[in-house]
């Protein structure tokens, strides 16, 4: 789950609180549905250490 997608208009995805989350997979869909914010608060702390990183 939390990896980009290639091509949105192929991918399944989630509403949640007004955003589109994309899934590469349709698999994590249903995981995502069951706990989003979870997944979400994965997805934040993934981005904001790949921005620490890339500004080293």
């Amino acid at each position: 789950m939390l990896e980009e997608v290639e091509d949105p208009s192929d991918a399944a995805y989630s509403a949640y609180q007004g955003k589109r989350y994309y899934f590469c997979c349709p698999a994590c869909k249903p995981k995502f549905d069951k706990n989003p914010r979870k997944y979400i608060r994965a997805l934040k702390n993934k981005q904001a250490q790949a921005k620490r990183t890339s500004s080293r």
